[in-house]
């Protein structure tokens, strides 16, 4: 996570060019994904993102970059090359950055990336046999589950510190029909910011 002392450095590394504006955005995200057809698991995948992004702006002019490591030395040398894109005087901009809590849109009792895959492969179990078991003419059932937890801190030089956790997850569901002489298919999904529980 970046802090408010890194932070706060990077920021005024970024102004020391003429630039009006400059913000951080960092970011690690746990990604989960399987897919089961016929209740048989067909893939299964998990990946990790981190890495911070800054942004600094002149007038209607705009530099970014972004890293992927995310230790102090790496953000001030990414601050320094995007200062690079100025040549002017720094504005004397002043600014302390200052905690504000995130309005939560959602009430997260368990996150998605506490959840283990064994316990998400029964939603899939559950949701294939009440297709398959819908009629006989199901010839083919395919669930999919998705997930992600996201972990954001957002700092800029108005002042703003911020952080906030971000919990999707969809499901979804294709049923395969046949009658012997045509085909036909139907597809549904549910998904949002919520607990696992909906």
């Amino acid at each position: 996570m970046v802090n408010k002392e890194i932070a706060t450095k990077v920021l005024k590394v970024c102004l020391a060019t003429g630039a009006d504006f400059a913000e951080i955005f960092y970011e690690t995200t746990k990604k989960n994904s399987i897919v089961m057809m016929n209740k048989m698991i067909k893939s299964s995948d998990t990946s990790v993102v981190n890495g911070v992004g800054i942004r600094v702006l002149k007038d209607l002019q705009e530099a970014y970059g972004y890293t992927n490591e995310v230790d102090e030395e790496s953000l001030l040398k990414l601050a320094t090359t995007l200062a690079s894109s100025y040549n002017d005087a720094p504005l004397g901009i002043e600014f302390e950055l200052k905690y504000t809590e995130t309005p939560k849109m959602s009430t997260i009792s368990k996150y998605s990336k506490d959840i283990p895959n064994s316990e998400k492969v029964k939603y899939l179990e559950a949701c294939c046999k009440a297709m398959k078991e819908y009629s006989s003419k199901i010839i083919q059932a395919v669930g999919s589950f998705s997930d992600e937890t996201q972990y954001v801190t957002i700092a800029n030089s108005y002042g703003v510190y911020k952080n906030d956790v971000r919990n999707h997850q969809r499901v979804g569901a294709v049923a395969v029909a046949s009658d012997g002489k045509g085909m036909q298919q139907a597809s549904n999904s549910y998904g949002g910011n919520f607990d696992i529980s909906y």
